[in-house]
C-alpha cells in the first residue's frame, strides 16, 4: 500500500515536471540532438538509459531525434577512426619513417606571392596522395591528412610538392620526478606520461591528422585540382589581392601582418612579442576570426543592402558571409558563427523566430557530426561554451537595463538634460558591453585556467576598450582602398590596441590561480547556469555563491602549495630541466631550457601550480642540447634574470639567441641581469630546517635533502 502510495506520488512530481519544463523542451529541440551526440561520442552505454528517461519523461519525438543524433554520431566516429585501406598509415605500419611525398597544399594561412610582409606558415597542412619510402623505386598511391613542417616553404593553397623528409609523431614522452618538501616531511614522486600540458598530438588528431612530416627539401610539381578546390583557391587569391590593396598604404609591415590576422585570421601575422601581450591580457581571441569578426562583416552587408527589400535583404546576408568565412579558412568558430547568422537570417527572412541559444546548440551539433574530436578540443569548448553563456544572460542584461535606465526613457523631451539623453542612449549599449566581457571572461577563464594555467580578470578591461577600436578597423580599412590617407588612422588604432594590451599585461598583472581540478569546473558552470538562467532571487543569489565559493577555492589553493623540486626529461634532448619552487606560489628558480617539450611540459606544470614568473633561469651549458626550449620558456612565463654558464663562449648555440633573449627580457622587468657565474654551478634553496642543494655534475641532478 505504501509502495503504491510513493509510485503514485512519483508520477504526479514528474508530471509537474514535465509540465513546468515543457517550454525549454518546445524552445531547444537542438538540446536533444546534442545531448545524442555528446552521449555517443563520451558513454555510448548511457544512450539506452537516456532514450528511456526521454521517451518517459518529455515525448516521443524528442526521445527520437535524440536517438538519430546518438546513431549519426556512432557512425561519424567509426567513420573518423576508420582507417581505409589506402591510409598512408597502413603503409608506415606504425612506425616513423623516412620517404618521399607528393601532396597537395590544403592549408589556408599562406597569403601568397603579392603579400611578402606575411610569412609563411612554419607548419601548413596537406592531403598525401603518394608515398615512396626509402629503399622504394615508384610512387605508391595513398591517402590521408599529414602536418608538414618545410623550411621557408611558402605553399599556397591548391600547390602540388614533391618532399623528401621523415614521418613522426607529434606527441612527445616525459619523465618527471617531484621532491615536495612539508614542514616534516619529503615526499618523493615520479611520474611518466606522453605528453604534458598542451597535447599536440591529440589536437592533430581531432582533425584527422596522425603524423607530422619533416621535409628535407621541397620541389614544385602539376596536379589536377577539382572544380570546388578551383574555386576555393580563387576566394584565396581575391583575399590576397584584397589585402595587398588594403596594407598598401600602410608603411610598418608589423602593422600589416596585425590587419591580416584581424581581418582574416592569419595566424602568422602577428610576431612573438604582441602574441604573448594579447594572450596574457586575456585578449587573443581578437586574432580568432569568431562571432565578433562574422557579426561586424554580417552587419556592414546589411548597412549596404539597406535598400533591398526586407526578406531579400536577409536572405542576401548569408551567401556574402560565406564567402568571407572561406576567405578566412572556415575554422570552428567561424564556421559556428555562419551557421547561427545563417539560419538566423532565413528564419527572419521567412518571419520565424528561433531562439539564439537553439542555434548556438545546433551549430554545435553539425560540427561534432562532421568531427567527433573537436569535442575534446579546447578553441570548441571556449567557443560554444562562451556564446551559449552570452546568449543565456540576455535576459538579465534586459532586466538590470530596465532597472537602471528605464525611469530616463520616461523624461518628457523637453524636460531632458545632456547627460539624460545620453545616458538613455548610451548607457544600456555600456551595460551591454560590460555586462557581456564579464559573462564571456566568467565562461571562458574556468576553460583557459584549466588547459593553460591562464587567468586574467583584467581582460574584461582590456576588451571593453578594444571591442570598438576592432569594430572601427573594418570600415578604415575598406576605406584605405579608396583614400588612402585612411592607412594613418589604422595604424593609430592599432598601435593603440598594442599599448592597451601592453598595459594590462605588464602592470596589471596575473591574479596566482592552480589549475582547477575537473570536478569543481562542472561546479563552477552550473552554478553560473542557475546565476545568469533563472530569475528567482534566491536562486541568482545561490549562483553567485557557488561561483565565488568555487573561484575562490581555486585562489586558496595556490597558498598551500609546499615547496617542491621537479626534474623533468622530454623531447629530443637527453638533458633533463630543474625547477626549484618556493611554497605558497612563490617565484621558481629554473635550469636549463633543452627541447621544446621539455621547456612545455615545464610551463605547464608550473603555471599549473600558480606560478607564472621565473626569478632565475640558470643556463649549465650553452649548448642546443640545454638552451633549444628557451624561447618556448620565455613565451609561457616572465623572466626577471638569466644566468650564462661560467665557460659561455661566443661559437655556441645560446649566442645566437641572446639577441632575441635580451629585449624580451628587458621588456618585462625594469632592470634585467644577464651574468656570467665562475663560481661552481650550485643553487642553494631553504625551506624552514630543510636545505635543497642541486649539484650539477656534467648534466647530472644529485638532490640532497
Amino acid at each position: 500500500m505504501n509502495f503504491m502510495k510513493h509510485f503514485a506520488n512519483w508520477r504526479k512530481s514528474t508530471a509537474e515536471l514535465c509540465r513546468r519544463t515543457q517550454p525549454l523542451f518546445r524552445f531547444y529541440p537542438a538540446l536533444f540532438i546534442l545531448a545524442g551526440i555528446v552521449c555517443a561520442i563520451v558513454c555510448l552505454p548511457a544512450v539506452p538509459v537516456l532514450f528511456l528517461l526521454i521517451f518517459w519523461i518529455v515525448s516521443k519525438r524528442r526521445a527520437l531525434a535524440f536517438a538519430v543524433a546518438a546513431a549519426a554520431t556512432v557512425i561519424s566516429v567509426w567513420f573518423a577512426s576508420h582507417e581505409p585501406s589506402s591510409s598512408y598509415l597502413h603503409k608506415l605500419d606504425g612506425r616513423d619513417a623516412a620517404a618521399e611525398i607528393l601532396v597537395r597544399v590544403t592549408d589556408t594561412a599562406y597569403g601568397g606571392k603579392k603579400l611578402p610582409w606575411l610569412p609563411p606558415p612554419t607548419f601548413f597542412r596537406a592531403e598525401l596522395l603518394a608515398l615512396k619510402l626509402n629503399g622504394e623505386k615508384a610512387f605508391t598511391p595513398v591517402s590521408g591528412k599529414i602536418m608538414v613542417r618545410a623550411e621557408e616553404a611558402a605553399p599556397f593553397y591548391g600547390d602540388f610538392l614533391v618532399l623528401p623528409g621523415t614521418f613522426r609523431r607529434p606527441g612527445q614522452e616525459c619523465l618527471y620526478r617531484s621532491t615536495v618538501v612539508y614542514p616534516d616531511s619529503v615526499s618523493l614522486k615520479q611520474e611518466r606520461r606522453e605528453v604534458l600540458g598542451f597535447d599536440y598530438g591529440a589536437y592533430l588528431e581531432n582533425r584527422g591528422i596522425r603524423r607530422i612530416f619533416y621535409a628535407s627539401g621541397r620541389e614544385a610539381c602539376d596536379g589536377e585540382l577539382n572544380f570546388l578546390q578551383r574555386g576555393y583557391r580563387l576566394i584565396l587569391r581575391g583575399r590576397e589581392r584584397i589585402l595587398a590593396v588594403v596594407t598598401a598604404p600602410i608603411r610598418d609591415d608589423e602593422n600589416k601582418g596585425m590587419i591580416a590576422a584581424l581581418l582574416f585570421g592569419c595566424p602568422q601575422g602577428v610576431d612573438r612579442e604582441a602574441r604573448r601581450s594579447f594572450i596574457f591580457s586575456g585578449t587573443v581571441h581578437i586574432f580568432t576570426v569568431s562571432g565578433l569578426h562574422v557579426g561586424i562583416v554580417a552587419l556592414l552587408v546589411g548597412l549596404l543592402l539597406r535598400g533591398v527589400p526586407f526578406r531579400w535583404r536577409y536572405w542576401l546576408i548569408p551567401p556574402v558571409v560565406l564567402l568571407y568565412v572561406l576567405a578566412t579558412g572556415m575554422n570552428a568558430p567561424s564556421v559556428r558563427a555562419f551557421t547561427m547568422i545563417a539560419v538566423w537570417c532565413i528564419c527572419r527572412g521567412a518571419l520565424l523566430k528561433t531562439p539564439g541559444l537553439n542555434l548556438v546548440l545546433a551549430a554545435a551539433s553539425l560540427l561534432l557530426l562532421f568531427q567527433p574530436g573537436y569535442l575534446f578540443d579546447m578553441g570548441f569548448q571556449y567557443s560554444f561554451i562562451t556564446v551559449g553563456f552570452l546568449i543565456l544572460s540576455a535576459g538579465i542584461v534586459s532586466r538590470i537595463n530596465d532597472i537602471t535606465f528605464e525611469r530616463r526613457r520616461w523624461i518628457p523631451p523637453a524636460y531632458r538634460t545632456l547627460r539624460d539623453r545620453l545616458t538613455a542612449r548610451y548607457g544600456p549599449r555600456f551595460c551591454g558591453a560590460l555586462c557581456g566581457c564579464a559573462t564571456a571572461w566568467l565562461a571562458g577563464s574556468a576553460i583557459a585556467l584549466y588547459y593553460q594555467g591562464i587567468y586574467v580578470p583584467f581582460s574584461v578591461a582590456a576588451n571593453l576598450l578594444l571591442l570598438p577600436l576592432v569594430w572601427l578597423l573594418y570600415p578604415l580599412a575598406a576605406l584605405t582602398a579608396i583614400l588612402p590617407q585612411a592607412a594613418y588612422a589604422v595604424e593609430f588604432i592599432l598601435e593603440l590596441m598594442r599599448g592597451i594590451c601592453d598595459f594590462f599585461y605588464e602592470f596589471a598583472g596575473n591574479i596566482r590561480c592552480v589549475q582547477p581540478p575537473l570536478w569543481s569546473l562542472f561546479i563552477f558552470f552550473a552554478g553560473l547556469t542557475v546565476l545568469l538562467g533563472v530569475r528567482r532571487r534566491a536562486f541568482i543569489l545561490g549562483g553567485a555563491a557557488v561561483v565565488l565559493v568555487t573561484a575562490g577555492f581555486w585562489h586558496i589553493q595556490v597558498l598551500s602549495q609546499p615547496p617542491t623540486v621537479i626534474v623533468m626529461h622530454g623531447g629530443n634532448s637527453n638533458v633533463p630541466v630543474l625547477a626549484i619552487v618556493g611554497g605558497g606560489g612563490d617565484e621558481a628558480v629554473v635550469i636549463n631550457a633543452p627541447s621544446y617539450e621539455a621547456a612545455s611540459a615545464m610551463s605547464y606544470l608550473l603555471r599549473s601550480r600558480g606560478i607564472d614568473r621565473i626569478a632565475r633561469l640558470v643556463f649549465i651549458r650553452g649548448l642546443k642540447d640545454y638552451t633549444a626550449g628557451t624561447g618556448k620558456l620565455l613565451d609561457a612565463l616572465t623572466v626577471d634574470e638569466i644566468v650564462l654558464p661560467p665557460d659561455f663562449t661566443r661559437r655556441e648555440y645560446l649566442a645566437k639567441l641572446l639577441p632575441t633573449l635580451v629585449p624580451r627580457i628587458t621588456g618585462l622587468v625594469n632592470n634585467p641581469k644577464i651574468s656570467a657565474e665562475n663560481q661552481r654551478n650550485t643553487i642553494e634553496y631553504s625551506c624552514g630546517s630543510f636545505i635543497l642543494i642541486p649539484l650539477i655534475i656534467k648534466g647530472i641532478y644529485r638532490i640532497n635533502a
